[in-house]
This record gives C-alpha cells, structure tokens and sequence, in this order.
C-alpha cells in the first residue's frame, strides 16, 4: 500500500512561465509508503490524502514525474493528475466523512472512484 498526497486546489502564479511549476488540482505531491503519517497542514481544503491498496511504491513514485517538453522544458509540474468522482449512491456518506473529518485521513475506496489521467 502507498499514501499519496494529491493537490485539492489549484496554485497560481500571476506570470506564466513560473504557474507552469505550481501544483494543481489533482496533482501528486507526494507519494509515501503505508504508515506514513501526514502533517495537519496536509489535508482538506489544499490536499487530499489518500491510501492506495494496490500499488507498489516503485510504480507509485513515477506518478510524481514531471512532464517536460523534448527540450527538457518544465510543461507542468506533473505528467499525472489524479480526478475523483464520488460515487452517486455514496454522495451522502461522503458529505458525512467530510462533515466529521474522517475523509481527512483517508478517502475510502467504496466512496470515491479514482482515475489517474497523462498531461499531454
């Protein structure tokens, strides 16, 4: 199992070329294997945490890779981005979590379908 810790919320910078490295939503930050205890500063509203059961953190950790032109120029801070799409019939359990802090913590797999996209 790995912890991931994903961007809730855009970062930005008033000049172009410097917003290029600022994290985005549903960039990943960090990657950290099962046990890791994140920092209070490090959930909702600016990141999710999230513990991912079936991922080695060898395959994980290149989720955090950079995209880069064929020049080697910085894109966007990260080639992957992650989305999250509540699941419709759990909508109500996870406003509860969100409520009572427990999906600060974790985000449960049975509330939230994940899918990890590539930047172009």
């Amino acid at each position: 199992m790995v912890r991931l810790l994903i961007k809730a919320q855009d970062a930005i910078h008033p000049d172009p070329e410097m917003d290029k490295a600022c994290y985005k939503t549903g960039d990943i930050v960090a990657v950290q294997p099962s046990g890791w205890q994140w920092g209070n500063a490090e959930r909702l509203p600016l990141f999710l945490r999230v513990d991912v059961t079936d991922m080695s953190m060898y395959e994980a950790e290149s989720l955090a890779d950079e995209l880069t032109d064929e020049n080697g120029d910085l894109k966007a801070r990260r080639k992957f981005f992650c989305t999250q799409n509540i699941k419709p019939e759990n909508q109500d359990r996870f406003n509860q979590a969100v409520a009572n802090d427990a999906v600060y913590t974790t985000i449960k797999d049975d509330l939230i379908m994940y899918a990890l996209q590539e930047r172009e």
